[in-house]
C-alpha cells in the first residue's frame, strides 16, 4: 500500500493512478494524517452494480426523472457557442499550467 500527500498525489497523480489500476491502494494524507483511500474498482462489476452499491452506502443519490426544459433554459448563456464554451475551457486549463 502505497502512501501519498496531497501536494505528491497531485503532481505525480497518473503515476498513483496507474498503481491503482495495477491493483494498489494509495492512502491519501494530509499533514501525515489519513484522509483517503484510492482504491481500483473491480472490473468484473458493471456499472449499474457499482451505482448501486454507491446508492446504498449513500454515496450518491439516484436521479427522480429528467431535468426540467425550463431548468436547462435558465441555465443557459446568451450568444455561447459550443466553439465559444470550448475556447474558454482550454485558455482556462492554460492559465493552470
Amino acid at each position: 500500500m502505497r502512501t501519498a500527500a496531497i501536494a505528491k498525489l497531485k503532481a505525480g497523480l497518473s503515476g498513483y493512478l496507474e498503481s491503482v489500476k495495477a491493483g494498489e491502494q494509495v492512502v491519501v494524507t494530509d499533514r501525515g494524517r489519513p484522509v483517503a483511500l484510492i482504491v481500483p474498482i473491480d472490473p468484473n462489476i458493471s456499472q449499474d452494480e457499482r451505482r448501486a452499491e454507491l446508492v446504498a452506502k449513500g454515496l450518491v443519490r439516484p436521479g427522480s426523472g429528467p431535468i426540467p426544459a425550463d431548468l436547462i433554459e435558465e441555465a443557459a448563456v446568451p450568444g455561447l457557442t459550443s466553439d465559444r464554451a470550448l475556447k474558454v475551457v482550454l485558455e482556462d486549463r492554460e492559465d493552470r499550467i
